[in-house]
């Protein structure tokens, strides 16, 4: 089945990019909400909104953004110069995939940042105060100590982020249905299809055994820690 190896292509195009962006966004807004700063508590709030947010109603909104005529994204970028024609985001098979990545890692990094928030402010604070002591740079005393020590709940919260990827569906599914063609069409909306759609309950019970298949043996890291 083409579209299904297609599918699966385009499932691991999503959930690979999105997850590491997460760990990069997540692990930069810990440290900066970590850092002694003015309004703390607000950034805080702000940085976890988008996660309080439903994925139906994210799909919605980016799909919105996204619009070629009325989105907000090419409004900006006109009026900066940038474009000279609307673009399509949605529609074109090139840019349709990275768009609903952007919406995702948008959507999904407060999880990581809270988890790796809550393990910096585990550290005690006695490790930096002797590391600076002895002449450590900022960098030398993430790297030595920052990083080690937020290792395990960074293997945690890839594993946990990569399972909840995989099975994506809402903000799929109401910002592009898998459209142009089958360029954003991941697993679980192949299945959906396939059951809900073209009444092919077996098939869509063998694509969902598979997923799930992917999903265990992505949990084993998780097992040992």
């Amino acid at each position: 089945d083409r579209v299904f190896y297609n599918d699966l292509i385009v499932t691991l195009s999503f959930v690979l990019p999105t997850v590491g962006f997460h760990l990069l966004l997540g692990l930069g807004v810990a440290l900066l909400l970590n850092m002694e700063i003015k309004a703390k508590r607000f950034f805080r709030v702000a940085a976890i909104l988008p996660w309080t947010i439903p994925d139906v109603i994210a799909g919605l909104i980016w799909r919105f953004m996204f619009d070629p005529l009325s989105g907000i994204i090419n409004s900006v970028l006109a009026r900066l110069n940038l474009i000279q024609l609307p673009i399509t985001w949605l529609s074109d098979a090139r840019l349709a995939l990275p768009s609903v990545v952007f919406a995702e890692v948008w959507r999904g990094y407060p999880f990581v940042m809270l988890l790796l928030l809550a393990g910096l402010q585990s550290i005690p604070q006695g490790l930096y105060e002797a590391a600076k002591i002895d002449g450590a740079s900022a960098w030398k005393r993430f790297w030595h100590i920052s990083l080690p020590n937020l290792s395990r709940i960074i293997i945690i919260a890839f594993t946990l982020d990569f399972i909840w990827k995989c099975r994506r569906f809402g903000l799929v599914y109401n910002m592009t249905g898998g459209n142009p063609g089958h360029a954003t069409e991941v697993l679980s909306l192949y299945v959906y299809k396939n059951f809900f759609i073209f009444f092919n309950f077996g098939y869509a019970a063998a694509i969902a055994v598979v997923l799930a298949l992917i999903m265990m043996t992505i949990s084993f890291p998780y097992l040992k820690v």
